[in-house]
């Protein structure tokens, strides 16, 4: 962690050519994907939105994954990083969100799981927690993370600014 905390310190951008203004990325903690039409045509229709989206091609649906870990905060080190899959040396590489932050962009985590400078009790949280909170690790990673938990994740969506004030102050 103290390497991977340097690495991100030491990470640079050369150069930027801004395509899109904005990148949303979801983590689906807990998603199965056998429960959902999108990966399962008997499946109940428990998607309309993302299987609306999918028609559009303004979602991609991933078929061929590999995943380290079915736990989420173990999956964070090798998801984050721009390491191969499984590389030991996972944190000498930098992270997509810090490259992304140093490249101009407002990156914001929000997490009902893992919140700014919050160490839970369980060990798998601990994990997602170090991964995000050791040292300067947010500060390199995220521009806005959220420090406090709401009832119901859809509540989350509320502490993101509109899309309009990012994208009219010019900052992707």
């Amino acid at each position: 962690i103290i390497l991977l905390d340097k690495t991100l310190e030491n990470t640079k951008v050369k150069s930027v050519n801004y395509k899109s203004p904005i990148i949303l990325l979801i983590i689906g903690e807990s998603y199965n994907k056998y429960f959902t039409p999108l990966y399962n045509s008997q499946a109940m229709p428990t998607t309309p939105n993302l299987c609306r989206l999918v028609e559009e091609k303004q979602l991609t649906v991933f078929s061929d994954v590999v995943s380290a870990s079915n736990l989420t905060s173990q999956v964070f080190r090798y998801f984050f990083t721009l390491s191969k899959p499984f590389d030991s040396k996972w944190m000498t590489y930098p992270t997509f969100p810090a490259l992304f932050k140093k490249a101009g962009y407002n990156v914001f985590f929000i997490s009902n799981q893992f919140i700014q400078d919050n160490v839970k009790e369980s060990h798998f949280d601990q994990i997602g927690n170090i991964l995000l909170n050791y040292g300067n690790l947010s500060i390199n990673q995220f521009s806005y993370r959220n420090k406090r938990l709401s009832k119901y994740d859809g509540s989350l969506l509320n502490m993101i600014p509109s899309v309009d004030s990012l994208v009219s102050t010019g900052n992707p």
